[in-house]
């Protein structure tokens, strides 16, 4: 949820932490000796197992809500106060100096997994919102639905603005993004607003295309289709013994195509590795004046990685998944 605080594409952003977080992070994290945590809670799904997360570590927690204090994790040292004013008054104690660990850190070549398609699907999730990322410099408002799509948006849309990442985060809440981006629009007008969704999700709250078409709210809703519900399946595949209940969706005879024009919305699909960059061109064109909705076709067998397993240390995530084991 902190997404743009800080601008990633600036050579000391090393990813996000957690669950779905880089390799590069959970390397960080478990050499480093000094850990400042800033207007976090520790969930669960950035510490992973709270018994060795950053055992190496002093740990400063700072934040304005005291209740979250040695709530998940237990901090040598805990600031209550407001960041803003906290940080200018640790920058005043504190001299600039290089550090040879975080020049390391920043340098290291780490192995990041890349997402595969397939000879059916070849289209991935990661190509399409890189390729958002960068024709939109990475400035654009960028709103999510729940599940695969929205950490596919956390991890490769690079974010160089605050408040840019509007999601429902740990809430969970399918249906979201759609409203959520509308809303976006009509408070920060001048700002390109896309919203990142999937095939599940769009489902849940579809209707509110009528919104965005009668009052002309220009808006690009993509629709990551998979079929599935994508998350649930990886989580089935991974810990229940590929017993898929109640994720494959029997949506295969939608055409989304017709659905967003009969709202009024023009829609385009991607189906092709060839067709990302004209296409996202396109919308971003109509979206100065009107909304319009792209459907990217892809597998459903991709898989949101890295991946640390629920309750696990952030250590040693998973960067592959065999779909035949």
């Amino acid at each position: 949820m902190g997404q743009g605080a800080f601008d990633q594409r600036d050579r000391r952003y090393i990813g996000m932490l957690g669950m779905h977080g880089t390799v590069k992070a959970a390397a960080a994290l478990n050499s480093c000796d000094l850990f400042i945590g800033i207007g976090t809670r520790f969930s669960d799904r950035v510490i992973g197992d709270p018994a060795v997360f950053g055992k190496n570590a002093k740990i400063i927690h700072i934040d304005i809500d005291p209740a979250e204090f040695n709530k998940n994790v237990e901090a040598y040292t805990a600031v209550p106060g407001d960041v803003k004013q906290i940080l200018a008054l640790l920058n005043n104690k504190i001299t600039q100096k290089k550090n040879a660990w975080t020049e390391e850190m920043i340098t290291k070549d780490f192995s990041e997994p890349v997402l595969k398609g397939t000879d059916e699907f070849p289209v991935t999730p990661q190509a399409v919102i890189e390729k958002l990322d960068e024709l939109t410099d990475g400035s654009a408002v960028i709103a999510t639905e729940v599940g695969q799509n929205q950490m596919w948006a956390a991890q490769y849309y690079r974010y160089r603005n605050p408040r840019s990442f509007i999601s429902s985060g740990g809430l969970g809440t399918m249906g979201f993004g759609l409203g959520a981006s509308i809303g976006a629009k009509v408070g920060c007008p001048d700002k390109t607003v896309i919203n990142i969704a999937g095939d599940g999700s769009f489902a849940m709250n579809l209707n509110e295309l009528i919104t965005a078409s009668a009052h002309n709210i220009p808006i690009i809703e993509i629709v990551i289709n998979n079929h599935v519900l994508g998350m649930v399946r990886q989580w089935q595949r991974l810990f229940y013994e590929k017993h898929f209940s109640q994720t494959t969706l029997d949506n295969r005879h939608i055409d989304y195509v017709k659905l967003g024009e009969s709202f009024g919305i023009q829609t385009f699909v991607i189906e092709k590795n060839d067709e990302i960059e004209p296409v996202l061109k396109k919308a971003l064109e109509i979206s100065k004046t009107a909304p319009c909705m792209i459907e990217a076709r892809i597998d459903r067998d991709i898989n949101v990685l890295p991946m640390i397993p629920a309750g696990k240390p952030v250590v040693d995530p998973i960067t592959e998944i065999d779909l035949e084991a």
